[in-house]
């Protein structure tokens, strides 16, 4: 389920436009299937009468959309982007939808060696080299939107592919030891980090033992859940998220959070800062797995971003605080077109060309 668009074709009721969903899947490193879905407007026969240039062979060549990724969290799928159609989908960007190894409909990995941030990252490029090679966008023009230890992944995949970064929104996430604030002190964190590491197949087993029980037992699950703050939103709003616990591979789940506690990515959110990418920050003031520490070192290293702080929004604010969620992505997207608008209007002024595509030289 990689795919937050439910049926097939999509009709935007504030523009009029039909979308089309189309999926398919990439090769991670390890050799495990990547499931992906993209979202774009349908294309019709006057788009092609429309062209304004021709291929080698003289056939028509449609201009490609930019594209928008969508990151999800660590034992997500993308349930938890559904009720943001409004605010990702657009005639203007195709939209990416993927699933991590072992979550979803991806495959579960088969080096559990390989199941870090930076591996996720570099599945993250894998996806976006077989949208590029089939023609569907333009995977030069990327902007990263990414929830909880999502966010990780997405500032650790532009520290290798920033020239592509359009626009970075990072929502309930941090940029480094995801595990402190949910720990409450980083040496309790840095000591679990350590166990999970020394046994990863005891730790693994727990985790699916954990999952399995909190699928068959959700409302008991949710109970503990909102008596520790985690998820302060009602049980049928969450249930897609314990329908879905059963999928999640326990050794991934691991190999992922020993990872998260050790990487730091806030020299890439100071070099997004540095190059006037647009960064968004959204943090939640009843979220117990990210806390007001973890935002304001963020802001600390960039800035220029825009930090939009939600008081009563928890950990599963994406769904809880939906509306102003929504609000925080719609001014984001507006605030990236304004300033590509105006960085192109700069290039022009400086040195009288126009940015082409393909331009720097396309290594995809």
């Amino acid at each position: 389920r990689a795919s937050i668009v439910s049926d097939e074709n999509v009709v935007s009721s504030s523009t009029s436009v039909t979308f089309e969903t189309v999926g398919g899947r990439a090769r991670a490193a390890d050799g495990a299937w990547l499931a992906w879905t993209l979202t774009r407007p349908m294309r019709h026969p006057a788009d092609v009468a429309n062209a304004v240039s021709t291929d080698e062979s003289g056939k028509p060549v449609i201009k490609k959309l930019p594209v928008t990724v969508l990151v999800n969290g660590l034992s997500n799928d993308a349930f938890q982007w559904e009720g943001l159609n409004e605010s990702l989908v657009a005639p203007d960007r195709a939209l990416v939808a993927w699933d991590f190894r072992g979550h979803g409909a991806s495959d579960d990995p088969k080096n559990l060696s390989t199941v870090t941030i930076a591996g996720v990252a570099d599945d993250l490029e894998q996806v976006l080299c077989d949208i590029s090679a089939r023609g569907l966008a333009d995977t030069e023009k990327v902007t990263l939107v990414a929830y909880s230890m999502g966010c990780q992944v997405a500032l650790e995949w532009c520290r290798l592919h920033a020239r592509y970064a359009r626009g970075v929104a990072l929502v309930l996430g941090t940029a480094r030891r995801s595990m402190d604030s949910a720990c409450f002190l980083p040496q309790i964190a840095d000591t679990l980090a350590f166990c999970m590491a020394c046994f990863p197949g005891t730790f693994a087993f727990l985790w699916n033992v954990i999952f399995t029980l909190t699928h068959y037992f959700p409302k008991i699950a949710h109970f503990f859940a909102r008596t520790a703050g985690i998820a302060r939103v009602t049980f049928r709003e969450f249930k897609p998220f314990y329908e879905h616990l059963r999928r999640v591979h326990g050794g991934a789940q691991n190999a992922m959070l020993v990872s998260g506690q050790k990487h730091t990515a806030m020299d890439v959110l100071a070099l997004l800062d540095r190059r006037e990418v647009p960064v968004l920050v959204v943090s939640g003031g009843k979220d117990v797995t990210v806390n007001r520490a973890a935002a304001k070192e963020m802001q600390q290293a960039a800035p220029r971003a825009r930090y939009v702080h939600i008081p009563d929004a928890c950990h599963a604010g994406m769904v809880g605080k939906r509306e102003k969620v929504k609000e925080a992505l719609a001014d984001f997207f507006r605030l990236e077109r304004e300033t590509n608008e105006f960085n192109k209007r700069r290039l022009l002024e400086a040195t009288g060309m126009q940015s082409k595509p393909g331009s720097p030289a396309k290594v995809r």
